[in-house]
């Protein structure tokens, strides 16, 4: 993240009012206070969770942020710079056209499509109308993951053998009661699509991966303790250029209350975990016989601090705000943010070949 200096206040139109909404209004709210930005709508067919969202951050200033029932009114109603979408996946493609179409840039949730061929469009109209658009690939922007690409990347730990993620992130049958799009193929996907998708963003980034061709895939999928259309189960192992390869199992078939995702990569001559384990991040790196973990705590930290303040720290608690806070100076600077195109058609490119080794697409 650069350091931003006192400038334009980007205007942000937010599409939906559900469970990540929260993580958006937070995240703005804190670059309102930081003079970045402000919300200026929320809109979606549910206006009672739109008021609900809005009560609950804004209590005396609720008046100054409108409510819409779709982008379509928001969009001739309000002069914005910026649509955040966090809607059913199934809406993405369509409302990032919506929005690009009106001269916005654009924040999409991931995935960034429900199919790779959808991202594609997506990307290449954000392209053709020298937008911006960053992802909500929220394991980006954690604590000292820049870092760390930068320096695998660069070959510090020497030659990239292989990776490995274990995602175990249960959920119960409420949760894919709560709306009739949850666990739908077309809508939302299970949970290779819905969760596994951030891991496979992070890991392949990691590993230098991101636009290097994957070149198999082996895998599996089943729905075994949920009543869903899509997976709650998958395995596979992809194999990438160069003798690279990653290997995966995802279920949300865990238990809900310890959610977990496990990343290892085996270099020549570093062992690199990190992970997730009932909300608390972990990262090890072992070098040469020394744990080299805090090094890359402390340039963190340090960096953080020096261009946010010390209520950047909020970044640690939602990566929304790291992620605004990246994609506004993306703007301002033209450049591209940390987590944009390529890393949504990366994901989604493996994404797709799981579903095509399961059977579960031609």
């Amino acid at each position: 993240m650069s350091k931003q200096t006192r400038g334009k206040v980007y205007r942000i139109i937010l599409a939906g009012s559900g469970r990540v909404a929260r993580h958006h209004v937070q995240a703005i709210s804190y670059q309102e206070k930081q003079g970045r930005a402000r919300l200026v709508a929320v809109c979606g067919p549910d206006q009672a969770g739109a008021e609900t969202l809005l009560q609950k951050h804004y209590k005396g200033k609720r008046s100054r942020v409108a409510y819409y029932p779709d982008l379509t009114a928001a969009l001739a109603q309000e002069e914005a710079d910026l649509v955040a979408i966090a809607t059913p996946s199934g809406t993405h493609k369509d409302l990032g056209l919506e929005a690009l179409g009106a001269g916005c840039h654009i924040f999409v949730e991931k995935p960034l499509a429900m199919t790779y061929e959808d991202g594609l469009t997506l990307a290449e109209a954000a392209a053709a109308a020298g937008k911006k658009l960053a992802l909500g690939h929220k394991y980006r922007y954690l604590p000292c993951m820049a870092d760390l690409a930068s320096d695998i990347q660069a070959g510090k730990f020497g030659q990239v053998y292989y990776g490995s993620v274990i995602l175990r992130w249960g959920h119960n049958q409420a949760y894919y009661d709560r709306a009739p799009w949850v666990g739908t193929r077309a809508a939302d996907g299970g949970v290779i699509m819905n969760q596994s998708v951030h891991a496979f963003d992070l890991l392949r980034w990691l590993m230098g991966l991101e636009n290097q061709p994957l070149l198999a895939t082996r895998g599996f999928a089943s729905t075994q303790s949920h009543v869903m259309e899509s997976e709650d189960l998958s395995l596979g192992v992809f194999s990438f250029a160069g003798d690279r390869y990653i290997s995966y199992e995802g279920t949300t078939s865990s238990q809900p209350d310890r959610q977990q995702v496990e990343l290892f990569i085996c270099c020549a001559q570093a062992d690199i975990r990190a992970g997730i384990l009932g909300k608390k991040p972990h990262l090890s790196i072992r070098s040469q016989g020394k744990e080299q973990r805090r090094p890359y705590l402390r340039r963190y930290f340090s960096q953080l601090v020096c261009q946010e303040g010390f209520k950047g720290l909020q970044v640690v608690k939602n990566p929304h705000v790291a992620i605004y806070t990246d994609l506004l100076a993306a703007i301002a600077e033209d450049r591209q943010p940390l987590a944009s195109s390529p890393a949504g058609l990366s994901s989604l490119e493996m994404v797709e070949a799981l579903y095509r080794a399961a059977g579960i697409i031609a």
